[in-house]
């Protein structure tokens, strides 16, 4: 069923009033709100078997999540004062989970879409002798930074792994991955607060998109009919700081990857238009190093594996002819060695390609180290 609505109303009330903020409904990115999206961010308690991998990374009931174990005994003081002596978080199916299945081992495990690294955890106080509760933040496990060779932690050296380890964000780990939740935790959003930017800045933007004719400066990209994923960035992450130098015109992937950039979520949708579009407008790396900057965040551990192996350069968002005709739409090929990396797992690509989701692909090439 198709709702049409009309906003005019409300739209003409609103720009009465001084906001650089738009209304808008945007139901692609923001589904409706059920009892289990609440739940989540406390933790919901399940059993192992409850628990699906999407690709490497840890789903329940089609939401992306963090598992914990909330029980730590007598060590519950412990961790609440040094979280490195604590039980590990988990966010990727890692072989310590599956280490834990295979011994058939019964913990209470918890799910939770908690942004904030504080975790609620139960055990016996040592200074009171009675079980009780408190607030950890925990660390993640290692074994999963492994997995899914987040932030490079394959190719670190020792000391490096545990610089990677301790330094480890939620926050960054659901930036990094937003094109692949279907659903990002209930919170997490890239508009900016109002206030920080000037009472001008919607003109001032619009302006300075129209004057690029509407080009990404970084990658290229040309968004005339995408203006919602063209951003003007302020280079210094000073908000209100208007200034020409301190002002660039970055496509929504080119700008969330800038330093300073305010933690910004491309979901699935919005990173298969940029690629589509850099595809047709003929924007195709030609080095491992224009590799790396282009690739969608969640694919970037598989090629920086590639690349360790010498793999070639690869291409991005290709047309690869379909194995009952017609074609199919690749993430990143290699077309000389006919491998590519999916979206999605069993696609039907020509018998002669082989192809793998980045989850799968990392696993293969991390196995080789």
């Amino acid at each position: 069923m198709r709702l049409n609505v009309d906003f005019s109303a409300l739209e003409t009330v609103a720009s009465k009033f001084q906001s650089r903020r738009t209304f808008q409904l945007n139901l692609d990115n923001q589904p409706p709100l059920e009892r289990i999206d609440i739940d989540l961010v406390k933790g919901i308690e399940i059993q192992l078997e409850d628990l699906d991998s999407e690709d490497g990374l840890l789903s329940y009931k089609g939401r992306h999540v963090i598992l914990y174990i909330r029980d730590h005994g007598g060590k519950l003081d412990e961790a609440i004062l040094d979280p490195t002596r604590g039980k590990r978080f988990h966010v990727a199916d890692c072989e310590t989970l599956e280490s834990m299945r295979t011994q058939g081992r019964f913990e209470r495990y918890v799910v939770t879409q908690s942004t904030s690294g504080d975790f609620e955890i139960s055990g016996r106080s040592y200074a009171t002798g009675r079980t009780t509760t408190g607030v950890a933040r925990l660390k993640v496990c290692k074994n999963c930074l492994a997995k899914l060779n987040f932030n490079s932690y394959l190719l670190a050296s020792r000391t490096e792994k545990s610089g990677k380890w301790l330094s480890f964000s939620l926050l960054e780990f659901f930036e990094t991955y937003s094109t692949r939740f279907r659903q990002l935790p209930r919170g997490l959003a890239s508009s900016e607060e109002a206030s920080t930017y000037s009472k001008d800045w919607q003109e001032t933007s619009r302006r300075l998109r129209e004057a690029s004719n509407y080009r990404c400066e970084d990658c290229q990209i040309v968004l005339r009919e995408h203006m919602d994923l063209l951003h003007v960035h302020h280079v210094n992450g000073v908000k209100n700081d208007d200034r020409p130098p301190n002002l660039s015109v970055l496509c929504k992937d080119c700008h969330r990857k800038q330093p300073l950039h305010g933690h910004i979520f491309v979901s699935r949708r919005e990173m298969g238009i940029i690629s589509r579009l850099r595809a047709a407008q003929g924007i195709q790396p030609r080095t491992w190093d224009e590799a790396i900057r282009m690739a969608d965040l969640a694919v970037r551990p598989t090629l920086e594996l590639a690349r360790h192996q010498r793999w070639d350069v690869p291409e991005f968002a290709l047309n690869i002819p379909g194995r009952r005709g017609g074609s199919f739409h690749v993430e990143a090929a290699w077309a000389r060695s006919k491998r590519a990396i999916v979206s999605v797992e069993g696609a039907e690509v020509p018998a002669e390609w082989r192809a793998d989701t980045a989850g799968a692909l990392l696993s293969e090439l991390g196995a080789s180290l």
